[in-house]
């Protein structure tokens, strides 16, 4: 442990009760075996494999068409007779679709009518989606904000004469519940050009495998995004999450220059390294954790990890085999992991394990993913970024993989390095968490035990 002295941040007896159920929530789950695994043991348990398939994702075959008018909006009406799995080839009978028109209101009644388009639920075509304006972009489409609406009733049918719009759809009008989703939307066409072997680029990753890694998560965990629902049509992946109304984290700390206080990072901290636990307990590692992939949701800093799209499943040896063969299972057997073979740079640069961004033979997947939660709380702390690329070559990635620049106070003022007091608690968990060499990296365990996590 460092001698920085505690910050007058940190001295704070009232403490959030959030921060106290969390932290007591992280020492009783330290001692889970995959979270004390340690890298040599990982190494040792056999020779490193290639990640293990995901369960075919499970959705509803759709077709869809949207319409955008002026004056009237396009209900789009979805008949599906079943439910069915995809890996590639889709199966199964489909009904065509029609469109209706409509309108849609709050559920005020003295609201206007509006044009709008509505993506309506497979099987219930009562209840839909409005769909709302764009949040962002992704590699393969974009995210949308959307409003559940149900069909309105006979009682809900109430309009002024003036109000010509709903007159010319009465018998297609919608009330929105108040209630929004984020549905993102991946086009097939572009999914399939990032995976054509043929192809000179290509990325890892795969919004199929973010559905199925979703589904084997069982949406159980509140720091983790939460599946609705997968539909597919002709042109694209739907998928239906809960709406996060804080955007992300990164821009957050965007508003904070100078980093956020330590008691407002931990409270952040905490909830990722929760989510992070329930990732890999399922024998998972995310492989590209940063703050864009973290959102907030609320005003009270509730954090939720998002975007699995280059998840990996985390081979296992299988039971009494000694590590001798290639043969891997998953987690369920209850076995040590073994190292996952390289193939590419995954995630961003700037959050990036240096092991993955050298490409060395093999890396573990679950340590990779403790080096970028640690750029995560660095950010935090400072509002800004440790280093552009993890390359020696990189000037803040010299420094942070110097024993002076950040880790001693004697050598280097505080103020020169973070740019304001911390605490030597915060020092050291950093420390752990961004060493260059896996080996000597902390576990998810030690970080769970971390002082600066405890309350005291």
């Amino acid at each position: 442990m460092s001698n920085y002295k505690r910050c007058n941040d940190e001295v704070n007896n009232d403490v959030p009760p959030l921060i106290l159920e969390k932290s007591t929530e992280l020492c009783s789950l330290a001692d889970a075996k995959f979270a004390r695994v340690t890298y040599d043991e990982v190494e040792s348990s056999g020779p490193a494999a290639a990640p293990l398939g995901f369960p075919a994702p499970r959705g509803k075959r759709i077709f869809i068409i949207l319409m955008f008018q002026k004056r009237h909006c396009a209900v789009i009406v979805i008949y599906c007779t079943l439910t069915l799995t995809f890996s590639g080839v889709i199966y199964g009978t489909v009904n065509r679709s029609r469109i209706i028109r409509g309108s849609c209101r709050s559920a005020s009644s003295t609201s206007k009518w509006s044009s709008e388009s509505i993506l309506l639920l497979p099987d219930r075509n009562e209840h839909g989606y409005k769909l709302g304006i764009t949040l962002r972009q992704t590699l393969c489409g974009y995210v949308l904000k959307c409003e559940t609406v149900t069909k309105a009733s006979a009682t809900e049918k109430t309009y002024v004469e003036e109000d010509l719009l709903m007159q010319k759809n009465e018998s297609n009008l919608w009330v929105q519940s108040g209630e929004c989703v984020a549905i993102k939307i991946d086009r097939r066409q572009s999914m399939k050009r990032l995976h054509d072997k043929n192809s000179t680029v290509t990325n890892p990753e795969n919004p199929w495998k973010e559905v199925a890694a979703l589904q084997l998560m069982k949406n159980e965990h509140p720091n983790v995004i939460k599946l609705l629902g997968a539909f597919i049509d002709e042109e694209c992946l739907y998928e239906v999450m809960p709406y996060c109304s804080g955007g992300t984290l990164n821009e957050y700390v965007r508003h904070h220059q100078n980093g956020i206080s330590e008691t407002e990072a931990r409270h952040i901290f905490v909830q990722i390294i929760l989510g992070l636990y329930h990732i890999h307990s399922h024998g998972i590692c995310h492989h590209d954790i940063s703050a864009d992939n973290v959102m907030i949701d609320g005003n009270d800093l509730k954090c939720v990890l998002i975007d699995f799209g280059m998840c990996l499943r985390v081979p296992h040896s299988y039971p009494d085999d000694s590590g001798a063969t290639d043969d891997t299972t998953d987690e369920s057997m209850g076995t040590t992991r073994r190292l996952i073979h390289s193939h590419n740079h995954c995630g961003k640069l700037r959050y990036m394990a240096p092991e993955v961004y050298s490409k060395k033979y093999a890396f573990d997947g679950l340590a990779a993913d403790i080096w970028s939660a640690g750029v995560v709380l660095f950010n935090l702390i400072t509002g800004r970024q440790p280093f552009e690329r993890p390359d020696i070559n990189d000037p803040g990635f010299f420094d942070l993989v110097d024993e002076t620049f950040y880790w001693d106070k004697e050598a280097v003022n505080p103020m020169m390095s973070w740019g304001r007091e911390v605490s030597s608690e915060l020092v050291d968990i950093l420390m752990i968490m961004l060493k260059s060499d896996p080996r000597v990296r902390a576990t998810l365990s030690q970080i769970m035990k971390h002082g600066w996590l405890s309350i005291h």
